[in-house]
């Protein structure tokens, strides 16, 4: 385990920082990067926004080496505050050194503070070292049925025109 990894909220001193850990997360999952502006202007809101904040992690040199985007919100079904971890990324060289427990550590311990009884993500079942990593630190996938039948996720980009 990093003894020497520092993990905390991200501010608008570390845009620069950021924009090169997000694009490090598109590229890793093989989707084209926006421009540094267009990526800047998605990334700059979540410093103001009590319901959202951006983690970084640094190692002993200051470095940063990994991000995650977390979400706050009122659960009707937990009755008070749940997190939903949007986002958790490592540099692939820096991977399998325990940064991402670590970072999950500090996420746990950022949400309990902030009266979360429950922490979701979601992960695409190719994912295994990241499935690992989840299960290992207490994530169970223990719903992935209802009734018999298999739970499903969806999304839908709205446009201006949807109705």
């Amino acid at each position: 385990m990093p003894a020497d990894l520092r993990i905390r909220p991200a501010g608008s001193d570390d845009l620069p920082a950021l924009l090169r850990l997000f694009r490090g997360f598109m590229d890793y999952l093989g989707d084209p990067s926006p421009p540094d502006a267009e990526l800047a202007g998605a990334i700059t809101p979540v410093f103001s926004d009590a319901r959202a904040e951006i983690l970084i992690a640094e190692d002993a040199a200051g470095l940063p080496v990994g991000y995650a985007h977390l979400r706050y919100y009122h659960s009707v079904w937990m009755a008070g505050p749940e997190c939903f971890l949007e986002d958790i990324f490592v540099f692939e060289e820096r991977r399998e050194k325990g940064i991402g427990r670590v970072m999950l550590e500090a996420i746990f311990a950022r949400a309990r503070a902030r009266g979360c009884r429950r922490l979701r993500l979601d992960t695409n079942e190719g994912n295994t070292r990241g499935s690992h990593l989840y299960e290992a630190t207490g994530f169970a996938c223990t719903r992935d049925s209802y009734d018999g039948s298999r739970q499903l996720y969806y999304t839908k980009y709205l446009a201006e025109t949807d109705a």
